[in-house]
């Protein structure tokens, strides 16, 4: 192909209209599992499945109370209900993946169980923090991709159980990008993915967790931990894979035990494609598609 023209479209139904007819023939593979349904079902149109290396994330304000307090981070962590998200709402379409980076990679530990729900432990959290929640907590969702909202309005639900307020924000990935520069305008609470831009544990663990890193969209839990940044900045002093990987390990450890996010699950992405259009090769790296090698079958 010598030229690839990209369209800005902002809804879900748009997107999947427009590839039903037949006016695009590619797009963004982050899809809810109804209009993938769709998609897969379609004639003109051919999905398939690929494991990525994009973890979700539910981000929380460190430097905000009542995140604060670890003990409230925990509580919440506690209070997301992951198998019913991946099960019944992305209908099995999704990993879980319960630390700060992606399982698959090296220099993850591989006995990690991380957060499960529990609404009781939550409660016996909340019990034991220092800082009480006494106002409304923002979680701001983008709105463009319909599983943020679904799991916003999902700990939503749970929240209410132990008696916290939380309020869903829509909003569109840009505009929360530009609040999260600083932490006073930071949301208590938003969703997001990291993407694999390049396959290395810093690609998350130093890119979120690294305290040097505040003021960017990654790093907007606006975490800090000492030991964590000393060992991240010791891994990458290294070159060599054996002498980084448990240092990654021990920090993955620690920003576990800490709970500064909520870690839910790593995408498996569907690319859904025009049938004529061949040479499709998924990566993990980037989006996880390529132009340079698709080009359109010979009309018959």
């Amino acid at each position: 192909m010598e030229e690839v023209e990209i369209r800005l479209m902002r809804e879900t139904s748009s997107r999947v209209l427009a590839l039903m007819k037949g006016d695009i023939h590619t797009a963004d593979t982050n899809f809810p599992p109804d209009q993938l349904e769709k998609l897969e079902k379609n004639p003109r149109l051919k999905v398939s499945a690929h494991n990525s290396m994009a973890p979700c994330y539910i981000k929380m304000h460190n430097l905000r109370e009542p995140f604060t307090d670890v003990h409230v981070r925990k509580a919440f962590s506690y209070a997301f209900n992951y198998e019913s998200f991946i099960q019944d709402i992305l209908k099995g379409r999704a990993t879980r993946n319960p630390g700060p980076m992606p399982q698959a990679l090296w220099g993850y530990p591989t006995d990690l169980t991380g957060y499960t729900y529990d609404l009781a432990q939550a409660q016996a959290h909340l019990a034991q923090a220092q800082v009480k929640i006494t106002r409304p907590i923002e979680i701001h969702v983008q709105s463009e991709f319909e599983q943020t909202v679904q799991a916003a309005l999902l700990l939503q639900s749970d929240l209410a159980k132990l008696g916290i307020e939380l309020r869903v924000v829509k909003s569109l990935f840009p505009t929360i990008v530009a609040a999260t520069r600083r932490p006073e305008t930071s949301p208590d609470m938003w969703i997001h993915w990291v993407s694999t831009y390049y396959a290395d544990p810093e690609n998350w663990l130093g890119d979120i967790y690294d305290s040097a890193n505040w003021g960017t969209w990654k790093s907007s839990c606006f975490y800090k931990n000492q030991r964590v940044d000393d060992l991240l900045r010791q891994a990458r002093s290294q070159v060599a894979q054996e002498k980084r990987a448990p240092l990654y390990e021990k920090a993955c450890r620690l920003i576990t035990e800490d709970a500064p996010d909520i870690w839910v699950y790593t995408r498996v992405e569907y690319p859904p494609l025009a049938k004529q259009v061949q040479g499709f090769q998924f990566c993990p790296v980037g989006t996880g598609r390529d132009f340079w090698p698709l080009y359109f079958a010979a009309q018959a």
